[in-house]
């Protein structure tokens, strides 16, 4: 839309603290440079917070689109003829490129520099030579001066928990993001700003992370393989084709809780198999856990719970049970392949609730039990687990080099039956996740599916051991992705869908057999966050009807605008590397030693290294040289 179509007028609203000379200057400006539109001008004047004030002036927009703009900001020719030409239904907020009175950038739009909230003005003190001069869909904008969609008001109003006058505007642009509508940087019109109020206010900034990315606690659980023996012979089990599948010693098996607990800091272990329950020494396991602060879960198919083998693992430190649970009697025992499987399990877990135990459930969604999901999810209504997983097969130790198997069931098949058992689950505020879906086939229901990137974010699910600890997000996210993309793809279609980096595709296995044809690319943003769906206080809507205007150049890859990214987002790092060229991260002490190895190996190549390394014994010359070169690598 042009401005020869603008019916006008235009409220543009300057918020004042209190009256400056530069107050003078803006509404001057505004009177010499936005004459060809009809405008009315309404100062908002008052010594409150910015957000106060702001809420003040969207309580009086008379016009379809608004501006609003902070009183130290001077407007050039044409500055709002410019930003009326990209006005649009889905279009939310349009910032103009802001200069300082010296001519030096003050902001272009503003980019997330990492998934959890950090972010970056782009262009900030560089001069000004027309490089920020684009018009592109944007992250996040300033509130400096900025022209809105009057509907958006029905959604969005400023919090008012924000202090003085920081990021009050930053929230106030995610609000109109996270409700459907685009963010627009447009670098045709510019204004300057005097930047005369910035105050850092710390507890601003930490109010918007905590909103928009806040419950980001990383999981703190290991797993713990006590071998691969079992007594039953489910058709998809993960170790259905692995060799050897004798039980580890348990004196193995308690020095690697030890290093669970003291190395990587784990608090809780799921003990898996094979199958527990029949390993002979599971009760002196569970008590070493508790010994050492490690909460013990074990991961049964409940066939053996007996009701004194449930009270002596919960006196031994049991915190609870995760239950193997495929469906009602005649799906689960036909998958387990053991006539009266089900009513055993179902005696375990009323042991474990008459024990006064919590427990969870697993189910692997297959072709032989998707259509009976909504069944299971009201038998689960009656014996309440605290948590219950829906899992798609996920093809990984031999099954990944297999073809498709019979017992597969397509996504797009299951997606509707796991969706009535999602809703019938969580209706009763029982927590319910699905593993291993594409994002793109369970929409509305985002917030349940746990892919790779979700992990480090679920409390039940296992960390990753690498080597070395994991500090923080970036160290999860940087495994998680490693993992997911040695099993998993994202050809074709994924490539173009919004939801790429915080989703894992399609498995390989699953891919070569069933094709491509069921993924649904989303438009719009690239989204960063891995809990987008989970974040609390939000609202995610449906995005507006119509698309951008073609003239702004949205279909350029964020990835591609910003590569620099690589270097704080561990998602996009993923995206653009080969899986090849990723590397395990290295503990501080490793980059140190490595960092030192490097400096000896190149003081080698000098003369005085060599002449220094030939003055030592022989094998001493050879094992410095390999020492240094297998540590350097």
């Amino acid at each position: 839309m042009t401005t020869e179509h603008w019916k006008g007028p235009v409220d543009i609203f300057v918020i004042c603290y209190e009256p400056t000379p530069i107050l003078k200057q803006c509404l001057e400006s505004i009177r010499k440079c936005t004459n060809s539109i009809e405008h009315r001008v309404i100062v908002i004047e008052g010594k409150r917070s910015a957000a106060e004030n702001r809420n003040i002036a969207l309580a009086q927009v008379t016009s379809p689109w608004f501006v609003m703009m902070d009183d130290d900001v001077i407007v050039t020719p044409g500055w709002l003829d410019t930003l009326l030409t990209y006005i649009d239904d889905s279009i939310g907020q349009i910032q103009p490129k802001l200069l300082f009175p010296n001519s030096q950038v003050f902001a272009a739009e503003k980019v997330f520099t990492t998934p959890w909230g950090d972010n970056t003005v782009v262009g900030m003190d560089e001069e000004d030579h027309g490089q920020f001069d684009y018009v592109r869909v944007s992250e996040l904008l300033s509130g400096t001066c900025c022209l809105y969609n009057t509907r958006i008001l029905d959604i969005c109003s400023f919090d008012t928990d924000y202090q003085g006058a920081q990021w009050e505007d930053c929230d106030f642009s995610m609000q109109i993001r996270r409700s459907g509508f685009y963010l627009l940087y447009c670098g045709e019109a510019t204004v300057y700003h005097h930047h005369l109020y910035r105050n850092p206010i710390s507890k601003n900034f930490t109010h918007f992370k905590n909103k928009w990315f806040g419950n980001r606690d990383l999981t703190r659980r290991g797993v713990l393989y006590i071998g691969f023996a079992c007594d039953l012979n489910c058709i998809f089990c993960y170790y259905k084709h692995t060799q050897e599948k004798k039980f580890r010693s348990l004196q193995e098996l308690k020095q690697e809780c030890d290093g669970f607990r003291r190395f990587y800091g784990n608090t809780h272990v799921d003990i898996s198999g094979g199958e527990p329950t029949i390993y002979p020494k599971i009760v002196q396991l569970v008590e070493h856990c508790r010994t050492i602060n490690l909460a013990p879960s074990i991961i049964t198919h409940g066939q053996r719970l007996t009701k004194e083998l449930v009270e002596t693992l919960r006196q031994a430190g049991a915190e609870d049970f995760l239950v193997s649970y495929h469906g009602p009697e005649e799906e689960h025992d036909s998958l387990v392949q053991k006539t009266g499987g089900y009513r055993l399990m179902r005696s375990g877990i009323e042991n474990i609730i008459n024990a006064n135990i919590l427990f969870r459930t697993n189910t692997v969604v297959t072709q032989f039990n998707y259509k009976v999901l909504p069944t299971l999810a009201r038998e689960f209504l009656d014996v309440k687990p605290r948590v219950v997983n829906f899992i798609m097969f996920n093809p990984f130790e031999e099954w990944i080099g297999l073809t498709g198997q019979n017992f597969q069931v397509r996504y797009n098949d299951a997606a509707p039956y796991l969706m009535e058992a999602v809703s019938l689950l969580s209706s009763q505020r029982i927590e319910v996740h699905v593993r291993y879906m594409p994002l793109c086939l369970f929409s509305g229901f985002e917030k349940h599916v746990m892919n790779f990137p979700q992990m480090p974010f679920d409390k039940w699910e296992w960390d990753f051991k690498c080597g070395h600890p994991l500090r923080s997000e970036y160290d999860y996210l940087y495994y998680a992705v490693m993992e997911s993309r040695k099993r998993y793809d994202q050809c074709g279609p994924c490539q173009k869908c919004s939801l790429r980096l915080i989703c894992s595709g399609l498995p390989k296995q699953y891919a070569r057999t069933f094709g491509w044809d069921e993924v649904k690319p989303q438009d719009g943003m690239l989204l960063r966050d891995p809990i987008h769906f989970n974040t609390q206080k939000v609202t995610v809507t449906p995005s507006p009807v119509s698309a951008p205007p073609l003239s702004v150049n949205s279909g350029k890859d964020l990835i591609m605008v910003y590569p620099w990214l690589k270097d704080s987002d561990p998602l996009i790092l993923h995206q653009v590397m080969p899986l090849e060229d990723i590397k395990p991260l290295c503990s501080p002490m490793h980059r140190s030693i490595k960092s030192a190895a490097h400096a000896s190996l190149c003081l080698a190549g000098t003369l005085g290294g060599r002449w220094l390394k030939q003055r030592l014994p022989g094998p001493m010359q050879q094992w410095i040289s390999s020492l240094v070169k297998k540590v350097a690598s």
